[in-house]
């Protein structure tokens, strides 16, 4: 059971603001994963002392982090235009460096582009290079670490963080770099208070993370997964965010 915030309904922020819609939708996956049978709250916004997601009890909690914007859902939109060109790096170029609002010039292509090799569909990705991602983890990680040991939460026992990745093409690639950055920050930053464990989710499923080991704690079925995606598109405004691009 999901219990929202009314403040989030009254101002309309759960629509206006697509870190509000994260977190609801984290509330979901956690509700349907991690603990079914349990009362989960979201919106606690301005009690710094719980995290985004919390049971009725405050025993269990979950901070959210969404390491993707909606660009990165923007997949299809930009292999339709790749094969308008027909994978011309020259023609690439030329509209990137006249037209700004085009979506080339709203995502970051990866090294095959770069390096003049557009090759096929199957080696595009929206999600940045691999060092990216790295700094992005890392960045997200450490702030949530920083908040957690500077009393954060502390209304609330047993906090894990979400981090979610659904944009992400490599599930088990990822989850290891995340596991490799989060024991970086805490072994570099001497932080003596760590999350209960990181629910890494991305495009094949959920991901349980601690300093020490990973391992895939929930596989997705096809129609899950896709349910996933078209459930964060909706949350993240995606066809809206796709007009202003034409």
């Amino acid at each position: 059971m999901i219990k929202i915030n009314q403040r989030y309904l009254e101002t309309e922020e759960i629509r206006n603001n697509s870190t509000t819609r994260s977190e609801v939708f984290a509330t979901q996956l956690v509700d349907s994963y991690i603990s079914p049978n349990n009362v989960w709250n979201v919106g606690a916004k301005t009690n710094l002392g719980l995290p985004d997601i919390y049971n009725d009890s405050k025993n269990c909690g979950f901070e959210v982090v969404q390491c993707e914007a909606p660009i990165d859902f923007l997949h299809n939109d930009v292999t339709k235009e790749l094969i308008k060109i027909n994978y011309d790096y020259s023609k690439y170029l030329s509209i990137k460096n006249n037209n700004p609002a085009h979506v080339f010039n709203k995502v970051n292509l990866n090294m095959t582009i770069i390096n003049n090799r557009i090759c096929s569909t199957s080696t595009l990705d929206l999600g940045h290079s691999i060092d990216w991602m790295i700094e992005n983890y890392r960045k997200e990680i450490n702030k949530k670490l920083n908040k957690l040991n500077n009393g954060n939460y502390k209304s609330c026992t047993n906090v894990s963080l979400i981090i979610l990745n659904l944009a992400r093409a490599n599930g088990n690639l990822n989850a290891q770099q995340v596991r490799q950055v989060y024991s970086e920050e805490i072994e570099s930053n001497k932080f003596a208070l760590r999350f209960n464990f990181i629910y890494y989710v991305t495009t094949d499923g959920i991901y349980l993370i601690t300093p020490n080991e990973y391992q895939r704690f929930e596989l997705f079925t096809d129609d899950e997964y896709s349910f996933n995606v078209r459930k964060m598109k909706q949350l993240l405004k995606i066809d809206e965010y796709k007009n202003d691009l034409q």
